[in-house]
């Protein structure tokens, strides 16, 4: 995947985010496009907006269409595609259904909207307003096959945003559709973003050292990002220091994290820990290797990590704290040096 989509990514989620933090049920991936200038939502932007098919990367009206993710209920536009007022933008998703279904579209706006399915309009609600998911209730028949929903949502001032979900006439999820773009589709894109702005951010770190012991944060340049996290030590007389903050990310949905990392100065071991929230830690020992030119790729598996202590010697992936530690073990120099993590990426 293209690596233009991350920025959407980066715009779409909070500063520490939890893959998914809404319901389960409301659309949380779309094809975006836009701004345009035009208030009037009955006035074609892109010639034959009913029937629009888009493909991600093709452009429309001279914009683009980008794939967007979010952890949230609803898209945010003005994060998205622009801060811009009196204009409107338009969001897709085709739906794969097995059989024909009568079903119920719930929709939520910032301002108005018109949606087209399968060239046809289904709601028009020309009303300035704050977004209220759920607000507009239509119900719709998906054909067997592909079906294409199409949002053309309206921006007075203000916020600009869109919440959507699909359910049956009592209200539940229906679970036989598929939706593309999809979630299942980007969730490691999510994942390497909140990764990356965790190693980023200098907030929410917790520390812990061996007697004279000392370890600071520092940013530096990386080999795949621009900042990476580097880990100044001295050891002194102590045996083991460290650094741990909780990623606020359900990783569960994979097999594991692709740790790029170098170390400089002294010879240590680096010690990646996992800590859930009733204590449990599992981990890897990784010997360092002092070379400040070598990058080093290793494969943090879930199923192979092996438990150190605490908790109930189960790790639950929903919600954990990531550390780093170095510590001095047999044939180690102690001293002083640097870890340097350039990435963490998830393993599908």
């Amino acid at each position: 995947m293209k690596r233009r989509i991350l920025t959407v990514l980066v715009l779409s989620l909070a500063v520490c985010c939890p893959l998914y933090s809404g319901s389960a049920d409301y659309i949380r991936c779309f094809m975006v496009c836009g701004p345009f200038k035009q208030t009037d939502l009955d006035k074609e932007v892109v010639k034959n907006e009913s029937s629009l098919i888009p493909q991600e990367g093709k452009k429309s009206a001279g914009k683009e269409w980008k794939v967007v993710i979010t952890g949230e209920d609803y898209i945010d536009f003005e994060k998205i595609l622009a801060n811009s007022d009196n204009c409107v933008g338009y969001a897709y998703v085709r739906i794969d259904s097995p059989d024909e279904h009568r079903v119920v579209l719930h929709i939520g706006s910032d301002d108005g909207v018109k949606v087209y399915l399968n060239g046809e309009t289904v709601l028009m609600n020309d009303t300035p307003r704050a977004l209220k998911l759920d607000e507009d209730r239509v119900n719709i028949i998906l054909n067997r096959g592909e079906n294409h929903l199409l949002f053309k949502v309206k921006d007075i001032a203000g916020g600009w945003a869109l919440g959507a979900r699909i359910t049956d006439s009592e209200g539940n999820v229906i679970r036989n559709i598929r939706l593309h773009p999809s979630y299942e589709e980007y969730k490691s894109l999510l994942l390497e973003d909140c990764m990356g702005r965790f190693l980023n951010s200098r907030t929410g770190w917790e520390y812990y050292i061996d007697k004279d012991a000392s370890v600071k944060l520092g940013d530096v340049k990386g080999k795949s990002r621009n900042t990476a996290l580097e880990i100044a030590y001295e050891m002194r007389n102590g045996i083991w220091l460290g650094a741990c903050k909780r990623i606020g990310a359900d990783i569960s949905a994979f097999k594991g994290l692709r740790l790029l990392y170098r170390g400089e100065g002294d010879t240590n071991s680096l010690e990646i820990k996992f800590e859930d929230k009733d204590g449990s830690i599992f981990g890897k020992f990784i010997p360092s290797k002092s070379n400040p030119t070598e990058w080093i790729g290793v494969n943090l598996m879930f199923d192979d990590l092996e438990y150190f202590y605490g908790g109930n010697r189960d790790l639950n992936l929903t919600d954990i704290k990531i550390h780093f530690a170095v510590s001095r073990k047999l044939g180690d120099e102690g001293g002083e040096g640097k870890i340097v993590i350039d990435s963490l990426k998830p393993i599908e």
